[in-house]
């Protein structure tokens, strides 16, 4: 079996699990251009070659076959799972954190859970599916980029109430944005920039990857709300003509 073979699958599984250089040059505690030459020679010790297998999900048995495996990525958490989430606010807090791509001191640093601790939320996130442990305090997020609460579910029912106090501010600070307004428009219209909304929050998603690296207290936090449905206030639709009343 060629060495380009060898390489080309690690890259393919490294593509798959949406794992980027520098993420990987991190986790290896190598520089970035380290990891470079190191795919573009094709060169590496065994036991190299054995971390990168690790970080990627791969077994070596795996590498050596003839077709990578695909990833089984958690999609969605069972009612169970999300009731479990909050009902218990440290394994939230950690699971949520993971999300952020915080790593192990990051959260102990964040967070308020001791060491002890930590290692059993994230031993439970792991029976999830949420996350991989990995030796050393090392995690990474085992979820799949289409990962969602469950629609209506527990969390999204309590992100909901939330609202409340999401909206009950005077976005005034210099990160802020809020444009709430109502138009008519064709569906086809309404179609093709609900698109572009949510190619938006995938840039964001795809930012928050590509700095994952970057030390936490050179960025910032920023929550996000995108919202469009038919909908007209109760004050206004009080005085509007439905079709019975024609």
């Amino acid at each position: 079996m060629s060495r380009e073979f060898i390489f080309n699958t690690l890259q393919l599984q490294l593509q798959m699990q949406e794992i980027s250089e520098q993420q990987l040059a991190t986790d290896l505690q190598m520089t970035e251009s380290a990891v470079k030459n190191l795919f573009t020679t094709r060169d590496c010790s065994f036991t190299v070659l054995e971390k990168i297998c690790q970080i990627a999900g791969l077994r070596l048995e795996d590498l050596f076959g003839s077709v990578p495996r695909e990833p089984k990525l958690l999609e969605l958490l069972t009612q169970q799972h999300e009731i479990e989430l909050l009902n218990n606010k440290k394994l939230f807090a950690v699971a949520v954190s993971a999300m952020y791509f915080w790593t192990f001191r990051d959260i102990l640093a964040k967070v308020k859970v001791n060491k002890t601790e930590l290692v059993l939320l994230l031993q439970r996130l792991e029976e999830m599916g949420f996350v991989q442990n990995i030796s050393g305090n090392q995690f990474k997020l085992t979820i799949s980029k289409k990962f969602s609460w469950i629609p209506d579910g527990p969390i999204m029912r309590m992100t909901r109430r939330e609202s409340v106090n999401y909206f009950s501010y005077n976005f005034e600070e210099p990160i802020d944005l809020i444009n709430t307004f109502n138009v008519y428009v064709t569906p086809a219209t309404h179609d093709k920039l609900k698109l572009q909304l949510m190619q938006i929050a995938k840039e964001y998603k795809l930012a928050m990857l590509n700095e994952a690296a970057l030390p936490i207290d050179e960025k910032i936090q920023v929550s996000l709300c995108l919202a469009a449905r038919s909908w007209i206030p109760n004050f206004l639709q009080s005085q509007m003509r439905t079709a019975d009343s024609k």
